[in-house]
Formats: C-alpha cells, sequence, structure tokens
C-alpha cells in the first residue's frame, strides 16, 4: 500500500511516540531480573523526623538509628558513583522539588560497636506527578568494589512486577508509601564486612526518607568490684610536757625547798623504854598566788629635758692706757717756788 507523502511525517512522529512510551513503562525491557526477598509494605513508618523515636527491633536489642530526612545531605561515596556511571542525582532529600531522571544515591557508614542481630532499611516514597515513574526501583550494594546486593520494583505494571499491586503512579499511590526491607544474615555480614551500604532510588520517584535501622545485642554490665577500704593505722601518741608561758612570778625566784630528813629511832638493847621522837614538823610549800585580770600598765618612758645652750660672754675689749706725761727736772732752787704753766 502506497502511502501519501503528507502522511509519512505523521506516521513515523506516531511510531516515534510510541516506542518512547513503551521503553519508559517498561515494555521493550524484556524479562524483569529477579529480584532478592522483597520488602514489606505494611509496616507503616512514623512521621519523617519522630523515626528515631519509634521501637522497630525486637525486645532485648538495642536500636541504632541513621537517617536521612527532608533538607539532609545525600552523601554518596566516589566509589559507588563510578559503578553507576555517575548519572544525575540530588545533593540532599527536598519533598517540595523533584526532576525526572534523576536519582537519589547515599551511602551509609556501617561500623557497629557490635555484631547487629538484624537491620532494616527504610525508605518512604510516592511516585511523581509525570507518569515516568512505572518502572522505578531501589539497589542497594556493598563492598569495598560496590557490588549489587538486593534490587526491587516499587510497582507493578506489565511485566514489571513490583512490591505493589499496582502501576506505580501517581493516581494509584497519591501519597508517601512506607518501604521495610528486612536484610538476611548473609547481607549483613556482607555490609559488616566492608563497612557501607549503598541506596539508590530512581530515577523518578519522589523521596522522603531513608533510614538504616541495626539491631544490637545489650551489652552485658560488667560488675563493678568495690574495694574493700583498708583501715588507716593510727599513729602512736607521744607524751610531750605542757610549756607554761607568761611573766615571772615571785614563786620563780624562790629556791627548792630542801626536804627535812626525818630520823628513825634508835632501838636500845637492855630493856630499856623506848622513848619516841617528836613528829616532824611538815614543810609548808608556798602556791602560787594568781591575780585575776590584772592591766598592765605599761611604765611611760620619761621625756629628756634638753639642756640649755652654753652662751659664750663676748670678747673684753683692751682699754687703751693713757701716755704717761715726763716730768721736768726743775733746779733745786726753784723747788720751793710757785708752780707755772711749765711745770717748774
Amino acid at each position: 500500500m502506497r502511502i501519501p507523502s503528507f502522511g509519512l511525517p505523521w506516521l513515523v512522529l506516531l511510531l516515534s511516540s510510541t516506542l518512547i512510551l513503551a521503553a519508559c513503562s517498561g515494555w521493550l525491557s524484556g524479562p524483569s531480573t529477579p529480584s532478592l526477598p522483597s520488602p514489606t509494605p505494611t509496616i507503616p513508618l512514623p512521621t519523617p523526623g519522630a523515626s528515631s523515636n519509634a521501637i522497630w527491633c525486637p525486645a532485648g536489642t538495642l536500636q541504632t538509628a541513621q537517617t536521612v530526612g527532608n533538607h539532609q545531605p545525600l552523601t554518596p561515596r566516589p566509589a559507588f558513583l563510578t559503578t553507576l556511571g555517575n548519572p544525575p542525582h540530588y545533593s540532599q532529600i527536598n519533598t517540595s522539588f523533584g526532576a525526572m531522571f534523576t536519582w537519589y544515591l547515599h551511602t551509609f557508614s556501617v561500623s557497629p560497636p557490635a555484631n547487629p542481630i538484624t537491620g532494616i532499611l527504610h525508605i518512604s516514597a510516592r511516585p511523581p506527578a509525570y507518569p515516568y515513574s512505572q518502572d522505578d526501583q531501589v539497589k542497594l550494594y556493598s563492598g569495598a568494589t560496590p557490588t549489587i546486593l538486593a534490587q526491587f520494583k516499587f510497582g507493578t505494571s506489565g511485566s514489571t512486577v513490583g512490591v505493589m499491586p499496582n502501576a506505580w503512579i501517581p493516581s494509584n499511590y497519591p501519597n508517601y508509601v512506607a518501604f521495610s526491607y528486612v536484610f538476611s544474615p548473609s547481607q549483613l555480614s556482607t555490609i559488616l564486612a566492608s563497612g557501607v551500604l549503598d541506596v539508590a532510588v530512581g530515577d523518578d520517584t519522589d523521596v522522603q526518607l531513608i533510614q538504616l535501622l541495626l539491631c544490637l545485642p545489650v551489652p552485658t554490665p560488667t560488675p563493678t568490684m568495690t574495694p574493700t577500704a583498708t583501715p588507716t593505722p593510727k599513729l602512736a601518741l607521744t607524751a610531750v610536757p605542757a610549756t607554761v608561758t607568761g611573766p615571772t612570778t615571785a614563786l620563780d625566784t624562790e629556791p627548792t625547798p630542801t626536804p627535812t630528813p626525818i630520823k628513825k629511832g634508835t632501838v636500845v638493847s637492855g630493856g630499856l623504854t623506848p622513848v619516841p621522837l617528836p613528829s616532824p614538823t611538815p614543810t609548808v610549800v608556798k602556791k602560787p598566788t594568781v591575780i585575776a585580770d590584772v592591766t598592765v600598765v605599761p611604765i611611760v618612758t620619761p621625756t629628756p629635758t634638753p639642756l640649755p645652750t652654753a652662751t659664750v660672754p663676748p670678747a673684753p675689749t683692751a682699754t687703751p692706757l693713757p701716755t704717761p706725761t715726763p716730768l721736768r727736772h726743775c733746779p733745786a732752787h726753784r723747788a720751793r717756788a710757785p708752780r707755772t704753766d711749765s711745770g717748774c
């Protein structure tokens, strides 16, 4: 049959759209890969952010949790990115934003103080608002070189068999669905040996929470030995004579009294009657007189009176003697004559 030239472009466009839709919905993916034991979605997850308060582990165990919630960073290790071919992935969980063909990738460090009894992986997810999530899945890796540990599909559609009975689209699951995967003992041993668990969710699904729970054995308390108190040996007490200090009294200066010897009676033989000697008079020992409330009045030191300063008398001024007038010798015959002005 000849196809009109004007209808050929429309036919090509129709075939292309059909192939794309078939690829996205899993029609051309062939038989699905057999998955390991699937998780059970019947265990409800608590509200994100409060999941660490829920007790998932059996009684008699200690529960530890590592959680990545809304607005918390996703930290995949470099080896994990290399194994997956470094696909487009989110840097954090953000429930208000989603993109097509983008993965949620995260690596948990697993180094518990004791070998856990069991391990549980929680994932809270929902299909996005566009119908490209029907083949979305969860892949778990571990080992120094990441090796696939487990994987499962979210929904069931056509040849895709998943955990949920219907196709993983918003009309079937408009709200977040909680998935809980319990690790087998061999899987848990692999995780503990490598110390890591790699989680990949995608590539169109919205994720609200990724959480790893480990149930550890309760450690047996070590009995505490209470040391017996060693008695402290008592020190031997040494008598120390008391030393009396104080002012010297008159009693301290008196001489020590000399004891008076007592004469023994003399026994005289021959029938004489012994005459008893008089009893010695006891010496009276003077006791110090205690004067109570004596106030010591300090002796006032007399202030020395300064000696008067000696006054040096002025040196006497020498008075010159008058010069004697020499006497003139008058003649003898004029001795009795009256005195004149010349003296003769």
